[in-house]
């Protein structure tokens, strides 16, 4: 009779244990849903800032293409016209070697821009890297911490 007991309190126990275990894995496997939605909602968002980044960048690029082969052009037509007036007028030759000099600038420039243009890139990969990064160590302690969650509602100690 004694034995009996044993095995019906020992079934409770189980039965017990059991339903606790099932809210704990039910409320897992919320927390589980609700991260991976939130993460797929920031990779969302990150394609969509990378989209815009990339369509900005091409036009920033074809924009600085463009510009530096108008300065080109411009800067080969001002040394052509400072090759015709070299004795004519020595105060339209030094204007033309100022506005060549000031082109030569621009182009610098635009070097100068292309140089930002590629860092800002090299900063969105790094952001991208960094966010991968984050949403794996989300991941790895979320299931880190869900074996801990049981065993302190069961009382016993995290081994």
């Amino acid at each position: 009779m004694e034995t009996t007991r044993t095995i019906i309190h020992l079934q409770e126990e189980i039965d017990r244990l059991q339903s606790e275990y099932q809210v704990c894995l039910c409320s897992m496997a919320e927390q589980n849903l609700s991260l991976r939605n939130s993460v797929a909602a920031k990779e969302d968002e990150l394609r969509d800032f990378r989209a815009e980044w990339e369509r900005a960048i091409l036009e920033l690029t074809t924009f600085l293409i463009d510009g530096s082969r108008s300065l080109g052009d411009a800067s080969r037509q001002i040394k052509s016209i400072s090759f015709s007036f070299p004795d004519v007028n020595n105060l339209i030759s030094e204007r033309i070697v100022r506005a060549a000099e000031i082109c030569i600038e621009k182009e610098e420039t635009i070097l100068l821009l292309q140089k930002s243009l590629e860092d800002a890139q090299n900063t969105v990969m790094e952001m991208e890297q960094k966010l991968y990064s984050l949403k794996g160590a989300t991941i790895a302690l979320t299931e880190f911490q869900q074996p801990e969650k049981i065993f302190k509602q069961r009382g016993n100690p995290v081994v």
